[in-house]
């Protein structure tokens, strides 16, 4: 698809009767202002992703009002736009294994920022009194 001698799309072509070839991330930007359709677009519904998605996005609808859970996730599929989907797929499984659960979250862990920060941490377990010198001095 082009405007103005200008690439602006580009598309798989279906050559069997009655087929659809769909790119979900077409439609990611336009159910961003309208999540109330997320659930019924028949883009994400056959996007085969795997089921740490489906984990961490009903997690985050739990943890968001409205439509809250819904345009976070779809921010952070928004990500596979352009990171690798194993890349994604592991900041995803990170975040939550950590218990951690939003579009930032995901973004830092696929960038490497909050792994890092996380490991810095010493164990402190069982906290103590005598502890709180090892949380200091790092």
């Amino acid at each position: 698809m082009a405007y103005q001698d200008r690439g602006i799309a580009s598309h798989a072509r279906s050559y069997g009767r009655e087929e659809e070839v769909l790119e979900p991330q077409h439609y990611l930007p336009v159910l961003l202002r309208k999540p109330g359709a997320f659930a019924r677009a028949t883009p994400i519904l056959k996007w085969p992703l795997s089921a740490v998605y489906e984990a961490y996005y009903r997690q985050l609808q739990e943890r968001r009002e409205g439509s809250g859970g819904t345009r976070e996730y779809i921010r952070i599929l928004m990500l596979l736009k352009d990171h690798p989907l194993q890349e994604v797929t592991v900041a995803v499984e990170q975040a939550s294994n950590s218990g951690l659960y939003s579009y930032e979250v995901v973004k830092n862990f696929l960038g490497g920022k909050l792994a890092k920060k996380i490991c810095e941490f010493p164990s402190v377990w069982p906290n103590g009194v005598d502890h709180f010198d090892l949380l200091v001095s790092r």
